[in-house]
């Protein structure tokens, strides 16, 4: 299907890719018997990552395998509030709660 888009014939559209015919043949051909994953070609080509993205990689992996909670400081806590000996500090807890609503705005 041919249209104008804006004044633009679509013949100075050369290089644009039919989208949807795309994903039509590609459906095509999964219905027909192809596998739905195919494995990628393999080119010979490589690519190579900056080192900040070499960066990211690292630190995403270490997350990853960090524990999320400290184990060992919940018990802590959860003894000294047991026991009776863990004291609030409500003017260390107010000063915080006052300088983070001063950084939001």
């Amino acid at each position: 299907m041919a249209n104008d888009i804006k004044g633009v014939p679509p013949s100075s559209l050369t290089g644009i890719s039919d989208v949807a015919g795309s994903r039509r043949v590609a459906a095509e051909k999964q219905d027909a018997g192809s596998s739905p994953n195919p494995a990628p070609e393999q080119s010979g080509e490589t690519v190579a990552l900056p080192d900040g993205a070499k960066l990211l990689q690292r630190v995403e992996s270490e997350l990853a395998s960090a524990a999320s909670v400290d184990t060992q400081r919940v018990s802590a806590l959860k003894e000294a509030i047991a026991s009776g000996d863990y004291q609030v500090d409500d003017q260390a807890i107010a000063e915080k709660l006052l300088r983070s609503d001063g950084e939001r705005k």
